[in-house]
């Protein structure tokens, strides 16, 4: 994960990183990690108020239907 900030970084858990994780695993099993990824952290750092394990949701959502 990337193009993030630190100060969003030092706020997630262990939990939080194993969710991420969990997302783009699934969204890979569907050859689809790279673009979930990538629409997370767009949407992330377009809305910075939303947490980044939403935005991954979010991300998962628009392309796994």
């Amino acid at each position: 994960m990337e193009n993030f900030s630190s100060k969003e970084t030092k706020s997630l858990t262990q939990k939080d990183y194993d969710h991420i994780d969990l997302i783009l695993k699934e969204a890979d099993s569907h050859g689809l990690k790279s673009e979930v990824e990538t629409w997370a952290l767009k949407y992330y750092n377009k809305y910075p108020h939303v947490d980044l394990v939403t935005a991954y949701h979010i991300g998962y959502k628009e392309w796994i239907k």
